[in-house]
């Protein structure tokens, strides 16, 4: 694929699993004329024999939002396999604390990855791998062939890739003027972390855990912030533990043996797969093979009518 030589070439990846979820459940509850009280939208899809779509409608509302304020040369979508996971292989508790996907859900997935096709863009998923590992590894893959990439997602684990050719979008509640692009220059400010670089993200739930993959860290939030403020990563913090308190340096030398012992598999759990995409078999390594192709008006009109979307007009109109 041949582009202008001035053109900066610009890869958006989503984290359709995450996106999908966040957008289920923000559209789960409506407000019922009739009672004039919130109540389950699954309610009247069940009354009325309707085939649940409301993830389908808000995610369709996003990728088109998407489209429209970015100027994309890539487009992929990435997703979880229905495989166990490598991570789980390590540990049987990982993500235990999380349920299963909802049925009402689940039978949405197909129409969302049509979606993704009709819009120009590519999905991809690979078994035992997760969607953020695979974005990640995608996002390393772009950069590595001097394409920027912006990188969508509801899980602030992809925010440990922010650099000056990788930007994230954190979709929040309350529509996309929530929504909060982390770029270098403005980590410390917007991404939560404070104090911490975009390299340090993974380095802290390392030490202070992550209640969403149910695992802990030894520390506390306030002190892995400090520690990684002072001293970089944790290895550096390991070479001046006769700086800290005798308690912490306990914590970190069991931590740290914990690890040793585990060969490592709290590094494993936090850091994505840097190269899977690339190493993996059967995975199409050719970079225009996701190059963003013209979004199919035709079939993406006939998909809102059969779903009888409203509202997608002043969408329609604006798409490059």
């Amino acid at each position: 694929m041949l582009f202008e030589e001035d053109k900066e070439k610009l890869a958006v990846i989503i984290d359709a699993n995450s996106m999908i979820h966040r957008a289920y459940h923000a559209t789960l509850y409506a407000v019922n004329t009739e009672t004039n009280k919130y109540e389950s939208i699954l309610n009247y899809f069940k009354e009325n024999n309707i085939k649940p779509n409301n993830a389908t409608k808000l995610f369709l509302t996003w990728i088109l939002y998407i489209l429209n304020t970015n100027q994309i040369d890539y487009f992929v979508a990435c997703w979880d396999s229905k495989e166990q996971t490598s991570r789980s292989q390590l540990n049987t508790e990982y993500k235990a604390n999380r349920s299963r996907m909802a049925p009402e859900l689940a039978i949405q997935i197909d129409d969302c990855r049509k979606i993704i096709e009709m819009c120009g863009g590519v999905n991809v998923w690979i078994p035992g791998i997760e969607a953020d590992d695979i974005g990640g590894s995608i996002s390393t893959f772009f950069n590595e062939n001097n394409i920027k990439t912006i990188l969508y997602s509801s899980d602030k684990d992809w925010t440990q890739l922010v650099d000056n050719d990788t930007s994230v979008v954190l979709i929040k509640n309350g529509g996309v003027k929530n929504w909060i692009k982390l770029t270098n220059e403005n980590f410390m400010e917007l991404s939560g972390y404070e104090c911490l670089k975009p390299k340090q993200v993974m380095e802290f739930k390392m030490l202070f855990g992550d209640t969403s993959d149910n695992y802990k860290g030894p520390l506390g939030e306030k002190m892995a912030k400090t520690l990684l403020s002072q001293y970089g990563n944790i290895d550096n913090i390991y070479s001046h533990l006769e700086e800290l308190k005798p308690a912490i340096q306990t914590k970190i030398k069991q931590f740290c043996n914990d690890e040793m012992e585990n060969g490592m598999t709290c590094r494993e759990f936090a850091y994505f797969m840097a190269h899977i995409f690339t190493t993996v078999e059967n995975i199409d390594k050719n970079i225009d093979s996701y190059f963003k192709k013209p979004v199919d008006m035709f079939e993406l009109q006939n998909f809102i009518n059969d779903n009888k979307f409203s509202g997608f007009d002043k969408y329609i109109k604006k798409i490059k």
